[in-house]
């Protein structure tokens, strides 16, 4: 996509059939940011201002926003926030963030999450990978797949967006009731359904997405079999 189109947000018809072919039913639409629901608006601002200094941080401050349209009724809201300079030990570089906020057609929250994308940081770890930093469902619906279907979109995003498979952080958090690594078990998934693979990185295993033209024949199926999933949740 060329950088103006992506800031405009004019998106050709063969760059939205290639989102398709990642996400099938799902429906993409650039928003503007004032028409994002408030509650999106609140979460994107708490998220964002997290590792700004409160005197540096401007509100309203994102850019490529859009809607995404479920099968099942349910809308996710996205935007991206303005790239800023990172400087700690882990390098240097250019760092932005993709915010994503799930509601119901009732407007029930559904979840939420964050891909981290850093540009001029040679460290592995960041080097032209956009990672999930965060994901979460709401307690009342966990265990329904929703987690993969987050991923999946997600995944279409990254390669709509900016032509990169989406990786996973190298940090699962255990859930405090449970004792589980749900988010590790999602990507295991979709190891074991043919969409992702492992990657050793030094102490830390990851795991990132197949290239698109490998995986875009089984998303599909993928997806039925999770609505199934959801109907008998």
């Amino acid at each position: 996509m060329r950088k103006e189109d992506f800031f405009d947000g004019r998106w050709a018809v063969r760059e939205m059939e290639a989102f398709s072919a990642l996400y099938p039913g799902g429906n993409l639409w650039v928003a503007g940011y004032k028409y994002l629901p408030s509650k999106t608006r609140e979460i994107f601002e708490g998220l964002s201002r997290r590792f700004v200094h409160p005197r540096s941080y401007r509100r309203n401050d994102f850019f490529g926003c859009f809607g995404l349209s479920h099968e099942n009724g349910d809308i996710t809201w996205g935007a991206w926030r303005r790239p800023i300079w990172r400087g700690d030990s882990s390098g240097d570089g250019i760092e932005t963030a993709l915010y994503f906020h799930d509601v119901s057609g009732q407007g029930d929250q559904v979840g939420r999450s964050e891909v981290v994308y850093t540009l001029g940081n040679s460290e592995s770890f960041f080097e032209d990978k956009p990672y999930v930093e965060y994901s979460e469902t709401a307690e009342r619906i966990q265990g329904r797949g929703l987690d993969l279907r987050r991923l999946v979109y997600m995944n279409a995003a990254c390669n709509f967006f900016l032509g990169r498979r989406l990786y996973s952080s190298d940090i699962f958090l255990t859930h405090p009731v449970s004792g589980e690594r749900v988010h590790k078990r999602s990507w295991e998934r979709l190891v074991l359904e043919g969409l992702a693979e492992r990657l050793d990185e030094g102490e830390h295993e990851r795991y990132v997405f197949l290239e698109p033209r490998m995986i875009q024949w089984r998303v599909g199926t993928f997806l039925e079999r999770l609505k199934g999933r959801r109907s008998a949740g």
